[in-house]
């Protein structure tokens, strides 16, 4: 036992200022990703094999289980909510593939708080950085494709879990059960 508490290496505490800092630094670093990604989405659903059976999801209401619903069903409510459906499988592709960038985009926020809160301000903003610059990430966030929802649940597991180990408590375990 003696031997595992040398190995434990005292990480700074995460202060109040410094959790602002972050918090603020994680959602520009979200709405700069979301924008990047954002653009160009226009391209034919023809381009990737599996965006069109999604796309007849939404235009077509019914549910195959193939794909995970987070996913389907958040780009349903998308669709309906702020931009309803034309009746074409384009249009719902578009759709689809905006959810998924914004699943990216918090995804990456969420990852680069996890960095900030764990080691401190210069590796939250390295972390936000790279994950920002990595060309998969930026890939998977211009397709309807699951990666990003399932990106996005890791990445919140993470988080709470960085959480839950700087601040036990009900909140916290709470957000670890919530993920």
């Amino acid at each position: 036992m003696k031997f595992l508490q040398t190995l434990t290496i005292e990480v700074p505490r995460f202060r109040g200022g410094n959790a602002a800092c972050g918090v603020i630094w994680s959602m520009l670093l979200g709405v700069a990703f979301l924008y990047a990604a954002g653009t160009g989405l226009k391209f034919p659903f023809w381009y990737h094999w599996d965006e069109e059976s999604k796309a007849v999801q939404l235009t077509e209401g019914g549910r195959d289980l193939y794909h995970p619903l987070l996913l389907v069903n958040t780009a349903d409510a998308v669709a309906h909510l702020v931009r309803p459906h034309q009746g074409s499988l384009q249009h719902a592709t578009e759709t689809g593939r905006m959810v998924a960038a914004a699943f990216m985009a918090a995804s990456i926020a969420a990852l680069a708080l996890a960095a900030w809160v764990t080691a401190g301000p210069m590796s939250g903003v390295l972390a936000g950085v790279f994950l920002f610059l990595h060309p998969l990430l930026f890939r998977y966030a211009h397709f309807f494709k699951e990666d990003p929802a399932l990106i996005l649940g890791w990445s919140l597991l993470a988080l709470a879990v960085v959480l839950v180990h700087r601040r036990p408590g009900v909140w916290s375990a709470l957000a670890v059960g919530a993920t």
